[in-house]
C-alpha cells in the first residue's frame, strides 16, 4: 500500500528513507556517465563514431558503481542537509503540495482482541 498525502491525497509522496536511495542512484548514474565519457583506448579518441558493445557497457556500469561508492562519503553532507531541511522531523514529503507529515502507525494485530 502506497502512502498518500494527508492534505491532497496524492500518491507522489517521498519518504525520508527513499531519499538515500535516490542519492545513491543519482551517484551511480553520474558515475556511469563519467565512465562512458572517458576514452578507454587511443581508438576511442578518433572522430569516427563506433557502436558500443556489451563488454564496454558492462565496464561502464562497473566503473560507475565503483565511482559512486568512492563518492558516497562526499554525498553524505548533501543527504544529511536534505533530510534536515526538507523533512525536518517528519517522515514524508508530498511532491505535489509540499506537505510534511509522519506516517500513520501500522495497526497491530492483536490475537487477544476476541475477534474470530
Amino acid at each position: 500500500m502506497s502512502t498518500r498525502c494527508l492534505i491532497c491525497e496524492s500518491s507522489a509522496v517521498l519518504s525520508n528513507e527513499a531519499v538515500g536511495t535516490l542519492v545513491m542512484l543519482a551517484s551511480v548514474i553520474g558515475g556511469f556517465m563519467t565512465a562512458a565519457r572517458r576514452p578507454s583506448d587511443p581508438e576511442a579518441a578518433s572522430p569516427e563514431v563506433k557502436p558500443i558493445n556489451l563488454e564496454q557497457v558492462l565496464r561502464f556500469v562497473t566503473e560507475g558503481i565503483e565511482l559512486a561508492q568512492r563518492q558516497w562519503a562526499e554525498n553524505q553532507p548533501f543527504l544529511q542537509d536534505t533530510r534536515r531541511f526538507q523533512f525536518m522531523q517528519h517522515d514524508c514529503l508530498c511532491l505535489r503540495c509540499g506537505a510534511l507529515f509522519k506516517r500513520a502507525p501500522k495497526p497491530e494485530l492483536n490475537p487477544d482482541s476476541g475477534v474470530g
